[in-house]
């Protein structure tokens, strides 16, 4: 068989009559192109020019069909590069809650000029198009810093942990951002940390449904750490609430006050600067024989507080 298809086609013969076959076969074709046609054209919508106070909130595909008169040239042509046509939103007209509906009726002039040159428009077959348009609407919303962070021993944040921008502008439609209480950061994670904090933080976006836009990416986190040294004063236990001026004494009569403090903050400090208080009348109510010793003053550069002892008993002299 292979033998008998090579010599065919070294027949020289043969070889003119394969030519002549295929001109006439590619004249039938072209000639079967040039000609025109009536058909339906499926085209595929694309909107556009959709009002800022509005979002397309379905993107399944919208077809048109168009009943046209085209050459062939031109229905290959639509067939090879799935042509798409543009349809203008502000055309659009409220019909039922978020259902929108275009008239093709005025939209001939729009669609013809956007189909091949010599294909022609008899007919728009779908009377209308059906579009999803939502109300868009913004809020602002706080940015809530997921964070892990531990400090080298002796080292504390000094005031609190700043994030900037603390909160974010969300906009999309009315049911996907109504439910948005708050906005996420990625996690924050620092371990021995003894120096200035300043990182750039990026937003958990990830569960935001697409439609809903946020102002900021990420935020910016600071802090001011420093290195903080333990201190211990005596203070006297002052008694409070004690209206019969009963004679009482306490043991001890002092107590030791341990604290924590930035070491540019001790020689503002000195024992004159805290008061530590026992209530005698709600010892006496809740039939106690100690008073819980209370800080009652202190400076404010002082944190984690700490009373010893932090039962203090008495007797009342008669």
């Amino acid at each position: 068989m292979i033998k008998l298809l090579s010599q065919l086609f070294y027949n020289n013969k043969f070889r003119v009559f394969l030519l002549f076959l295929i001109l006439s076969s590619g004249s039938l074709i072209l000639n079967k192109l040039s000609k025109e046609y009536k058909t339906t054209l499926p085209l595929e919508v694309a909107i556009v020019n959709i009002p800022a106070n509005k979002i397309l909130l379905k993107s399944e595909k919208i077809k048109l069909n168009i009943y046209v008169k085209a050459t062939g040239y031109n229905l290959i042509g639509y067939k090879l590069f799935n042509k798409k046509i543009k349809i203008n939103a502000t055309t659009a007209k409220r019909v039922k809650n978020t259902t929108h509906q275009i008239k093709t009726s005025l939209l001939i002039d729009e669609i013809q000029q956007q189909l091949l040159i010599g294909t022609e428009i008899i007919e728009i077959l779908n009377s209308t198009i059906d579009v999803e348009l939502g109300e868009v609407i913004s809020k602002k919303v706080p940015v809530m810093l997921k964070k892990s962070i531990t400090y080298e021993k002796g080292y504390k944040i000094k005031g609190e942990v700043k994030i900037d921008p603390d909160s974010v502008i969300i906009s999309g439609p009315e049911d996907k951002v109504t439910p948005i209480q708050f906005v996420q950061t990625s996690l924050l994670k620092k371990e021995n940390l003894y120096t200035n904090l300043s990182e750039e933080v990026s937003l958990n976006l990830k569960s935001k449904p697409k439609s809903v836009k946020v102002s900021a990416n990420s935020i910016k986190v600071t802090a001011e750490v420093e290195k903080f040294t333990e201190l211990v004063f005596t203070i006297p236990f002052k008694i409070i609430n004690n209206p019969n001026q009963l004679r009482v004494e306490t043991y001890p009569s002092k107590v030791e006050v341990v604290f924590q403090l930035e070491l540019s903050e001790i020689s503002k400090v000195n024992a004159g600067n805290f008061e530590v208080i026992g209530d005698l009348a709600y010892a006496q109510e809740n039939n106690l024989s100690y008073l819980v010793p209370k800080v009652s003053k202190k400076p404010s550069a002082v944190q984690n507080i700490y009373i010893n002892p932090q039962k203090v008993d008495f007797i009342i002299r008669k």
